[in-house]
């Protein structure tokens, strides 16, 4: 994952001259540094690594970029924005991967970021693969498709239309 972010955010800024997910702060770099597989069993190593992913993919979403001539309305922040900006820049609808990242913030909100209820283990239910390495697996694998889908949606797109010229 780290890797293919890393890639991924380059071709993006060549291609776009602007980060689509913008780079951590210095205080919090250690979230992309220390972003791992979670031990099986370890609650809180599942609770940090999920709030880390999500400050990565969700919280450093360029919403100032994204605006730039944009229609949306003054309550869409992060996620919305980003889809109002993939259907209106480049006609991507993709409901697979804005469901996938709002199920993401979701789970942080009602686990990692908030106290634990009923309604997180309902939610994490919907997540569970048996324990948290796998569970968090899964999540990862998520987040590559999600670069995947906007690299091979937008970035070789857009690839062509510039043979094209």
């Amino acid at each position: 994952f780290k890797e293919k972010l890393e890639i991924f955010k380059n071709k993006w800024e060549k291609k776009f001259g602007w980060d689509l997910f913008k780079s951590l702060n210095p205080e919090d770099e250690h979230n992309i540094k220390t972003l791992r597989i979670p031990a099986k069993d370890n609650q809180k190593e599942f609770d940090d690594n999920l709030l880390a992913l999500t400050k990565i993919l969700i919280d450093s979403l360029n919403q100032a970029e994204m605006k730039k001539s944009l229609i949306f309305e003054e309550k869409d922040h992060s996620i919305a924005i980003l889809e109002k900006y993939l259907e209106q820049k480049h006609k991507l609808k993709s409901t697979q991967m804005i469901s996938y990242l709002k199920s993401l913030q979701e789970l942080r909100s009602r686990g990692s970021a908030h106290r634990k209820s009923k309604e997180y283990s309902d939610f994490y239910s919907k997540f569970d693969k048996g324990d948290f390495s796998k569970t968090f697996e899964e999540i990862i694998v998520g987040a590559i498709i999600t670069l995947n889908t906007l690299k091979n949606r937008i970035l070789k797109e857009e690839s062509k239309d510039e043979t094209k010229n």
